[in-house]
């Protein structure tokens, strides 16, 4: 990984294996038994156990790249949960430089592409650390309707370029208040603006207007003009809110 060169911290600890069952598990093992720390970056070319949201599980195939980094708790001040906003960031702004289509977030954290997800994040953690892992769909993509990939096969490039690009973020961030990192992420999302269903945990559906997010990260919709928080569960786009 020599194109990291010019970031040192990301080249203190970083291992490559060709597969694994979770780059995630791996990282947090390692930090548990101290064996990894900050910064410390593993990356599987193949992940045949990985973990979605919701207790999901994500499998990634060859040529869709499974990439995990420690963040310490205690050097990042907003609430850890925008870590997996501020990533969605890092990586649409990485892959559009390389993408022929255009990548958009949809929250809270998906990257998708015009014909679908092209990526998705998921952020564990451990008393002291947040693990970040992300599933990058290059030139293949699980064997699901609604996942599709990047065809791209030189991939290491866009690899290093979003590595930089988000230790980048996470440092320009990491002495910011939730409603500063708020205002850094709230333009990316494509969400916002869109006629949307939501599916929360509990099982109920519903319709609305995703009108902007709070300073903890909660999708906020109007529904009916009543203005409701959504702190989790899943978001299907359905149109645009001025095409009502």
């Amino acid at each position: 990984m020599g194109l990291l060169a010019e970031q040192p911290l990301a080249t203190l600890d970083l291992q490559w294996v060709d597969a694994t069952g979770s780059t995630n598990a791996d990282l947090l093992l390692d930090l548990s038994t101290h064996a990894a720390a900050g910064w410390s970056i593993r990356i599987a070319s193949k992940q045949i156990g990985g973990r979605g949201r919701q207790g999901r599980s994500w499998e990634s195939p060859n040529g869709s790249i499974a990439i995990s980094i420690a963040i310490e708790l205690n050097q990042f001040k907003p609430a850890p949960n925008w870590l997996s906003m501020i990533t969605a960031v890092a990586l649409t702004d990485s892959l559009n430089k390389f993408s022929s289509e255009p990548i958009k977030i949809k929250w809270p954290n998906d990257c998708l592409a015009p014909n679908g997800k092209v990526a998705g994040i998921l952020v564990e953690r451990n008393e002291n650390f947040a693990v970040i892992g992300v599933g990058i769909n290059f030139f293949a993509a699980p064997k699901i309707a609604t996942a599709t990939h990047l065809s791209l096969t030189d991939y290491v490039p866009a690899l290093a370029v979003f590595i930089g690009t988000l230790i980048n973020q996470i440092v320009g961030t990491a002495d910011l208040s939730d409603s500063q990192v708020k205002e850094f992420v709230r333009p990316k999302l494509s969400t916002l603006g869109q006629m949307v269903e939501v599916q929360l945990v509990s099982g109920e559906t519903f319709v609305g207007s995703a009108v902007s997010i709070s300073d903890t990260g909660a999708l906020i919709v109007d529904k009916n003009s009543e203005l409701l928080e959504v702190v989790s569960g899943d978001v299907i786009h359905l149109r645009s809110a001025d095409a009502r």
